[in-house]
């Protein structure tokens, strides 16, 4: 089967996010491939494209994966996603202000239901003392900004 194939295209990616992430955990002590399969539940009712960017979208913005091989392994649509969804690092190491990129994802139907998903499982995740002040305010922002874009 091609990669190309729907059904090779989500166990693709799930093995390579599987493998991405294996032994490491978040700041709880669980295993953080938790996370990205949090969010890919909440679009498990979208098309196969979206739910492989959706178990990605951590990897080449946690440095787990090259976005090269995104590229090379799976079809256009799926490396479009997780590009929109990495937030970018200029080459002296500074990173894209956090409200830049979520207004860059939310442009994208598909890229906003899975940046959605991911801040939501950010909130559900987190302690209430974790929630207090930046986190808090961050997580408020992409929510307004994503609800904001939201037409469908």
């Amino acid at each position: 089967m091609a990669f190309t194939d729907k059904v090779n295209v989500l166990e693709r990616a799930l093995l390579m996010a599987v493998a991405a992430h294996s032994g490491r955990t978040d700041k709880a002590g669980y295993p953080e491939i938790l996370h990205p399969l949090s969010v890919l539940n909440s679009v498990r009712y979208e098309s196969d494209e979206v739910k492989a960017a959706a178990i990605l979208h951590d990897t080449v913005e946690d440095g787990l994966l090259p976005m090269m091989t995104v590229r090379e392994s799976f079809p256009n649509r799926v490396a479009e996603l997780v590009d929109l969804l990495t937030r970018k690092v200029d080459p002296s190491g500074n990173k894209e202000p956090y409200e830049q990129y979520v207004r860059r994802a939310a442009k994208d139907p598909d890229a906003r239901k899975i940046k959605r998903a991911d801040v939501v499982e950010n909130l559900t995740r987190r302690s209430p003392d974790e929630l207090k002040g930046y986190l808090a305010k961050k997580y408020a922002t992409a929510l307004k900004i994503l609800d904001e874009h939201n037409t469908t």
